[in-house]
């Protein structure tokens, strides 16, 4: 069975990349935000309701960006390519079969950036959820079972509770905080 997501990220179309992500990133983000508001105390009705005009508004925003971090990227790594080509005297079939075989083209790259665009998709949900909430004050990173190295996870997780608008110490709105990062938030409830 065809795999669209695949089909476009291998066609180099960035334009039908980011429409056609835009569907599960909405999803990922109002799932998110309604199983945030759902653990919350006395949440009004209509506020599940703006969460998902939230995740549809989130989604239609930052699929665009993804389009722009895959072309820099991309772009990044073939002139890094044909450096190394030119530098060791590839021949035109070499460099081919080098760009074929990059990491900045494959299949991976593509799980990797749908399931990074996901994670960023849901943790903007519960962000949005916990803003609508009235009872949500502050929140706080917390590590995964899988971190095994220092980076800006632990610094944000140093920082303790922020306040609901606030950024982390490393500039980012909530995880995940690096590709690959499997770090969580809490919120944190007035009086708490």
């Amino acid at each position: 069975m065809p795999d669209p997501l695949q089909d476009a990220l291998e066609a180099q179309d960035w334009d039908e990349l980011a429409r056609l992500l835009i569907g599960p990133m909405s999803e990922s983000a109002a799932e998110a935000g309604i199983d945030a508001l759902s653990r919350l105390p006395d949440i009004p009705p209509e506020t599940f309701d703006l969460v998902n005009q939230d995740a549809v508004q989130y989604a239609s925003e930052h699929a665009a960006d993804l389009v722009t971090q895959v072309v820099e990227t991309t772009r990044d790594a073939l002139r890094a390519l044909t450096v190394r080509a030119v530098e060791e005297g590839w021949s035109p079939r070499q460099f081919a079969q080098a760009i074929e075989q990059a990491h900045a083209f494959s299949a991976t790259r593509a799980g990797v950036i749908a399931q990074q665009e996901l994670a960023m998709a849901a943790s903007a949900g519960n962000r949005s959820a916990w803003r609508r909430s009235g009872v949500v004050t502050g929140r706080r990173a917390l590590l995964s079972d899988g971190h095994d190295k220092d980076d800006e996870c632990d610094e944000n997780v140093a920082a303790g509770v922020i306040p609901i608008g606030a950024s982390y110490p490393d500039g980012s709105d909530g995880p995940p905080f690096h590709v690959g990062c499997q770090c969580g938030e809490v919120a944190v409830l007035e009086g708490e």
